[in-house]
């Protein structure tokens, strides 16, 4: 798989020329961040009342049941929030260039000097996709370590010491969101080389973000609080998913097809 990184090299000198492209990937995880750390730095200001916010759980969010108002601001800003946008950014963001990898190079005519390098067909489609996953990755992780400050501050603040990050974070950012992405990017790299458009491509791997938005408002209308033990179960159905649609993936994947067919 080494020459699968001789793509990614070239995936991510062509994303970083292009500084609108490169704003557009960079930004969002880091504003996410700043948003959140900053709220939670004052997490009482302009919250008036508690209404709204009965049914979510908080002793499986490990309050107890004296806590206070700020105390619950904090814990519902880190744990019912922020927690899924860490999963739905990244996630959207590299999803765009994933669909661009084969059907943005047919449009812009770049895609038979790609198709007639010296890669097998594997190796081809692991570069187009390694290369969003660790923009992605290294996006989501240094987003996340923004918050981590600001998030570190307003726990110590409410609880009289840091209690970020957890376990369930941890587990969030280095198990299941890694897992997550190489879902995402790879059926979005798989669509873009299926379909004629980056239009099309696009409109398709949109619906990914589905999933993740039912699973926030499931956060925040308390039907549904993840926990660490429910992630790792997540994650190991998304890795084998990851497997099946890996094999399923690179299985269909035919050069040839590609320039010929769409």
């Amino acid at each position: 798989m080494r020459k699968a990184f001789v793509i990614v090299r070239r995936e991510l000198k062509e994303i970083f020329r292009d500084i609108n492209l490169a704003t557009g990937v960079l930004l969002p995880p880091f504003i996410l961040a700043g948003i959140f750390g900053f709220i939670l730095l004052d997490p009482l200001r302009g919250a008036k009342s508690m209404h709204g916010v009965e049914n979510i759980p908080w002793g499986a969010l490990g309050l107890p049941p004296a806590a206070t108002p700020e105390q619950m601001l904090v814990t519902m800003i880190i744990r019912v929030v922020a927690f899924p946008m860490f999963w739905i950014i990244p996630l959207a963001v590299t999803s765009i260039i994933a669909a661009d990898s084969f059907a943005g190079e047919k449009e812009r005519r770049t895609l038979e000097p790609l198709c007639v390098a010296p890669l097998s067909d594997r190796e081809l489609f692991m570069g187009k996709t390694l290369t969003s996953v660790i923009l992605g990755l290294a996006c989501s992780w240094a987003a996340f370590g923004i918050f981590t400050v600001f998030a570190r501050i307003g726990t110590t603040h409410a609880f009289g010491h840091p209690t970020f990050p957890d376990v369930t974070w941890l587990v969030s950012m280095f198990v299941f969101v890694p897992l997550l992405l190489f879902l995402g990017v790879s059926f979005a790299v798989l669509v873009s080389s299926r379909v004629s458009s980056y239009r099309s491509a696009q409109q398709i791997t949109a619906m990914l973000v589905i999933p993740i938005v039912a699973l926030m408002i499931g956060q925040t209308t308390g039907l549904m609080i993840m926990t660490s033990k429910a992630l790792f179960v997540a994650a190991a159905v998304v890795a084998v998913i990851d497997l099946a649609l890996y094999r399923l993936a690179t299985g269909l994947f035919r050069r040839e097809q590609i320039l010929t067919r769409w």
